[in-house]
């Protein structure tokens, strides 16, 4: 379109650098064409997403048993579910989407107009190169604007990237050791005795540095009776002993939602801390005794409820008891073990823990690394995305330099006519570029 703008009278003015631009009309025309073209992919893309749902919504529609509890309040209360074909259409939620995307696209460009503004307005403090610069910077706010965007785009692809999965790493890394209560894993194989297992563990680490200790047991029983009344069908129930001496043991664990956590003083006391999924299927409160079948009736108190799907607890679908509640003749189904080590004396631990034949000794860092793998993998295809973004905008950087180029080669050419070296001109449009870059990557 902009071609068909050309006049053949061109060719009277072949010095001329004036460029052939578009009408408002031929413009707004141009745009809608390339938003609806652009709808029209996406909402072909999106498409699949909303067949399923409107499968769901039929089945749901068809099956009543399985509606949730939103939905029979809403009945309820007397309003109607949407109809399946109330979904609007994919291609035009594609187009919708496309077009919030272009308003968002004009306001970053427009404030980036004003950005460019501004900076064209600083004092130069006397500096001719510099003052040329700002000026040439300035000169096509437009275009300046829209490589800055295209360049800030792509340094906040690599850099979000970089950031979110270092963060992560760590993230993982602290949560791990805080939910297993050490930085060295002891897993003993099943089906020998825990005294012997204890006693060969402790041994083996008698001469390493070791700051904390903590024995998790997992134990498996079958609920009886909930304040006093019996149950018809009796209920399994899965919680874990932690015994340490770390002061703050329990801070792994999920978020309490109603009632207390545990702590180190409630050791030996008959207590219980449920799952927030337990505790709603057996609609337990807080208060709340229960009695449990594992090596005799024991009775316990729920003194907590914890939040569900709460960080990284380990764990997190299992009740919790203060250790020494159960007799010894409560067996455990699996046992592990773990160690608070400092970093330098971590290889001799591990090293002096590989000697036992009963019992697997990992580092927590091992797990986070195997982590560390897997989120890298996922981000190998967004950071070559964010690689090919950014390359995309140094080339239209390019393509912008050499344009102003372009255009200013009259201005060049007064330049040099007046004395000036090529190395001045050179260094004024290095100022130039290096300003686009440097406001690009602090944006980005």
């Amino acid at each position: 379109m902009t071609a068909v703008q050309v006049r053949p009278s061109v060719i009277l003015r072949p010095n001329e650098n004036h460029l052939v631009t578009l009408g408002l009309l031929q413009s707004v025309a141009l745009l809608v064409f390339v938003i609806i073209s652009l709808g029209l992919v996406t909402g072909h893309i999106v498409r699949p997403s909303f067949e399923l749902t409107v499968e769901r919504m039929a089945e749901r529609a068809e099956s009543p048993e399985s509606i949730d509890e939103f939905a029979e309040s809403r009945r309820f209360a007397g309003a109607q579910e949407p109809p399946v074909e109330s979904l609007p259409s994919p291609y035009l939620v594609g187009v919708a989407g496309v077009s919030a995307v272009f308003v968002l696209f004009a306001v970053m460009i427009g404030a980036l107009w004003l950005i460019v503004f501004v900076i064209g307005k600083l004092p130069t403090l006397g500096i001719v190169t510099a003052r040329l610069a700002l000026r040439n910077l300035s000169t096509n706010r437009l275009r300046t604007a829209i490589t800055l965007l295209a360049l800030s785009a792509g340094m906040m692809a690599l850099s979000s990237i970089a950031f979110v999965g270092e963060g992560t790493r760590e993230l993982l890394n602290l949560q791990l050791s805080r939910s297993f209560g050490g930085n060295v894993l002891v897993f003993a194989f099943p089906g020998l005795p825990q005294s012997l297992v204890a006693n060969g563990i402790n041994n083996a680490v008698a001469d390493v540095p070791v700051d904390y200790r903590t024995t998790i047991k997992f134990y498996d029983a079958e609920l009886r009776s909930i304040n006093g009344q019996s149950l018809s069908d009796a209920s399994p129930v899965e919680f874990t002993s932690w015994d340490s001496d770390k002061p703050d043991i329990y801070s792994g664990q999920p978020g309490v939602r109603a009632g207390r956590m545990l702590m180190p003083a409630d050791r030996g006391a008959p207590l219980l801390v449920l799952p927030a999924a337990s505790a709603d299927l057996l609609e337990l409160q807080v208060g709340d005794r229960v009695t449990l079948d594992i090596a005799g009736d024991r009775e316990l108190e729920v003194i907590g409820i914890t939040t569900a799907d709460d960080g990284f607890g380990f764990g997190g679908e299992a009740g919790l008891i203060p250790p020494d509640t159960l007799p010894n003749s409560a067996a455990s189904t699996f046992s592990m073990y773990s160690f608070q080590v400092p970093n330098e004396f971590l290889n001799q631990a591990l090293a002096e823990l590989s000697t036992l034949i009963f019992a697997l000794a990992i580092d927590v860092q091992f797990i986070d690394g195997l982590i560390g793998r897997l989120i890298d993998q996922f981000a190998a295809i967004p950071t070559i995305v964010g690689i090919l973004s950014l390359f995309a905008a140094a080339v239209i950087m390019a393509n912008t330099v050499a344009l102003s180029t372009l255009e200013r080669r009259r201005q060049i050419g007064i330049l040099k006519a007046i004395g000036l070296k090529s190395r001045r001109v050179l260094s004024v449009m290095f100022i130039e570029s290096s300003l686009i870059g440097l406001l690009s990557a602090g944006i980005g």
